[in-house]
């Protein structure tokens, strides 16, 4: 008799036969051009990718409160949903924890899960005297450009400076109500994650802030999340080594495309499998 083979739905199921689109979510005081680079080193892979900008950052800068990762993360499953593909979710920092709020929102669309120098979803619960240098940033240039020199091991003047413009834009009274937001995070972040579907967790070497050992928080989050680590870069691996990163997210999605390949083949047809089991019953 020939085995008949059965395949549950699985995450992921949805858009199949499908190439995923990446989907990029910036971490704080930042904006969709900062993957830019990563884009550019993806080619054909990132062709159709979405940079979005969350509201109050970036060329949304302007968008008042209040804001919360709630609201941050119905923005962009909001987008997500709009795309006729299946998506792979890259989130840098507290994008992380908005990458894995919608990731658990869309769990049949989002093929794969990438968290960059993550922020955990639980929040870092920095004590307050810790929190004054965020919250001092705002309106401050030169205090963010030094703070995201002092938090980098490979960020050049020129990357300093587009990072510190995207971070210009931001209201000053609105940025420590940001840092207050990643600090505090998420009540989901103290349960096991929603999303069942492959996990990558990427950090910089050279990263004081996103140290190994907020690592090993993040991932007991998750089932089986595979960590990588890249050398020479620190909090903002896809701004000092984009090509290192567009490396690694390229191999990542070819690993869910064979992964969601195997789990969504075409099931025998029922008639088939009835003419087959009703053969087997008259042998």
């Amino acid at each position: 008799m020939n085995a008949i083979e059965q395949v549950s739905p699985t995450p992921g199921a949805e858009g199949k036969g499908q190439q995923p689109t990446f989907v990029f979510i910036h971490g704080f005081l930042d904006g969709a051009t900062a993957w830019d680079e990563v884009v550019t080193a993806l080619g054909d892979q990132a062709a159709d990718a979405l940079c979005v900008d969350l509201p109050g950052m970036g060329s949304r800068a302007g968008e008042k409160g209040p804001y919360s990762l709630d609201r941050f993360s119905e923005d962009v499953a909001a987008q997500v949903s709009a795309l006729a593909r299946p998506v792979v979710l890259v989130g840098q920092s507290m994008g992380a924890q908005i990458a894995e709020l919608v990731a658990g929102q869309l769990r049949e669309k989002v093929r794969g899960l990438v968290l960059l120098t993550p922020v955990p979803l639980k929040g870092t619960g920095l004590p307050d005297e810790v929190m004054k240098t965020f919250h001092t940033l705002g309106g401050n240039p030169s205090a963010q450009r030094e703070l995201r020199r002092n938090l980098s091991a490979n960020l050049d003047n020129a990357r300093i400076e587009k990072l510190g413009q995207l971070g210009d834009r931001v209201e000053a009274s609105s940025v420590g109500v940001f840092a207050d937001i990643w600090n505090h995070g998420h009540p989901l972040g103290c349960e096991h994650t929603l999303y069942n579907g492959p996990v990558l967790i990427v950090r910089g070497e050279g990263d004081s802030f996103v140290t190994d050992e907020l690592i090993g928080a993040v991932a007991p989050h998750f089932n089986d999340a595979t960590i990588v680590s890249i050398g020479k870069a620190g909090h903002w691996p896809h701004v000092e080594q984009p090509e290192a990163v567009a490396k690694i997210l390229g191999e990542f999605l070819v690993t869910v495309e064979e992964t969601t390949g195997l789990m969504t083949r075409p099931v025998i047809g029922v008639e088939q499998a009835k003419a087959v089991i009703e053969a087997a019953k008259e042998n």
